[in-house]
């Protein structure tokens, strides 16, 4: 029986369904001899899960052709049960020197409630760099792929821009203390009157249920990042002045960067704003997140 899961990897499969390849070697094989002598094995690290695989060309001639090696993967750790059940089916191109990533994991949360099977691919040219001769010794430094989700449905989060700020200096430190600026802020409350018709009857006109709103612009200094964004609060019945975390939308059409999640919370008994921001910085190391 596989292991129940820590934490539901769904938003991470969706954000980033990436890996990192590290420890890349690549031996082709010397003039004159079989292409299966090949050598070929790196380690892969999802992004989404959390796994870390060990994946290389074993050899195997009824797992090749020309023109592609069907590598085999393994856990780095066989003793950690891997709750994602993570499977790949990575392929090594020869002649092209490109490399086909694929991943199939499951994704459910802790209680076993609910799972879904997830599937990501990219086909891509390693960052190799060789000595001279035949039977040079190829190497990669340690690098990003990002994939292009598959299941449950085609996404591609390259297409989802990315906000310019993670990378300017000083984001990690001023997202030490996070602070934010926040103007504009406007929270409505109202009803609204329907008119009921109806042929036999005189019409008749009741309220309809109470409907709650608010707009602000908030600004995130550590990644000089502004958004103007609106929400309705959900009508919950008898109110107590206090709400659920609501999900900010950008107003105006504007498309939300890969990486920022903002949720906001208001009480308006006690007019409290309570803000849950999520962002990352790659001023300190490129390759996050």
């Amino acid at each position: 029986m596989d292991p129940l899961p820590e934490s539901n990897c769904a938003d991470l499969s969706f954000t980033y369904p990436n890996w990192v390849v590290d420890n890349l070697t690549y031996i082709p094989n010397a003039a004159g001899t079989n292409l299966s002598t090949t050598v070929l094995n790196f380690t892969v690290i999802s992004r989404a899960t959390g796994s870390q695989h060990l994946c290389y060309w074993a050899g195997n001639t009824s797992r090749m052709t020309s023109s592609e090696f069907q590598l085999d993967c393994k856990p780095v750790n066989p003793s950690t049960k891997d709750s994602s059940q993570t499977m790949y089916s990575n392929r090594f191109h020869p002649t092209a020197k490109q490399i086909t990533l694929r991943q199939d994991w499951v994704c459910g949360d802790p209680q076993g409630g609910y799972s879904r099977k997830y599937q990501a691919f990219k086909l891509y040219t390693p960052p190799l760099f060789c000595l001279d001769g035949d039977n040079s010794v190829c190497r990669a430094n340690k690098h990003t792929v990002n994939g292009q989700l598959q299941k449950p449905i085609q996404f591609d989060p390259a297409t989802v821009p990315v906000f310019p700020g993670a990378s300017r200096q000083g984001c990690t430190s001023g997202s030490v203390i996070p602070t934010w600026t926040i103007r504009n802020f406007r929270f409505e409350e109202y009803r609204q009157t329907q008119t009921l018709r109806n042929q036999l009857l005189p019409p008749l006109s009741r309220w309809s249920g109470l409907r709650r709103n608010f707009t602000l612009e908030l600004k995130n200094p550590a990644i000089d990042y502004s958004l103007t964004c609106s929400a309705t609060l959900p009508d919950k019945g008898p109110f107590t002045g206090a709400y659920e975390w609501v999900k900010c939308a950008p107003s105006g059409g504007m498309v939300t960067p890969r990486y920022v999640d903002t949720w906001i919370k208001f009480n308006s008994t006690s007019a409290e704003l309570s803000l849950n921001q999520t962002w990352y910085c790659s001023d300190t190391d490129a390759s996050r997140p």
